[in-house]
């Protein structure tokens, strides 16, 4: 990436953390996951932890970029509408390029990464969210929380509105 791109890339990161922009419609989240030796690491499962629903606000929407990816990805989609949201395979990839997926466990080693990206959408709420990766790593099931530098992920339900700026 050039670096007048990448720039600017930090420049809209920036302005929206200072302006305290919010995923409306749906959240990407991308994870690249390998073990720390050639022992491997077993993931058995994602969980999606709903922290708090409240009834959307209303929003500007602005489209930021995208890029590409040096590893596909397996992809995910999680209904935050859902009673108890859950992070389901897309078994062909999807449109967003990803790797087919298939249900847990996988084995990822230093030598062998997985890259897991979850999609997770909502309509109708103001909903702050996290992720639990469960893992064994020897004999010992383990359990990482995935969330937004210490905070909950938020999404917000998004009207059908035109958008300021295009992919």
């Amino acid at each position: 990436m050039p670096s007048s791109a990448l720039r600017s890339q930090e420049t809209m990161e920036t302005w929206l953390r200072r302006n305290k922009a919010v995923d409306a419609g749906e959240t990407t989240v991308e994870l690249t996951l390998r073990g720390r030796s050639g022992t491997a690491l077993v993931l058995k499962e994602i969980r999606v932890r709903i922290v708090e629903r409240r009834a959307p606000v209303p929003a500007m929407a602005i489209n930021n970029g995208c890029g590409g990816d040096p590893l596909p990805p397996r992809l995910y989609e999680v209904d935050l509408d859902a009673a108890r949201p859950v992070a389901r395979p897309v078994p062909d990839g999807g449109d967003l390029h990803g790797a087919p997926a298939a249900p847990f466990p996988y084995k990822v080693t230093n030598a062998d990464p997985e890259v897991i990206r979850v999609v997770a959408s909502t309509d109708g709420y103001d909903c702050r969210w996290t992720l639990e990766l469960v893992y064994v790593d020897g004999d010992k099931e383990l359990v990482k929380v995935i969330d937004d530098h210490g905070k909950p992920f938020r999404t917000i339900g998004a009207a059908k509105k035109p958008a300021a700026g295009k992919n």
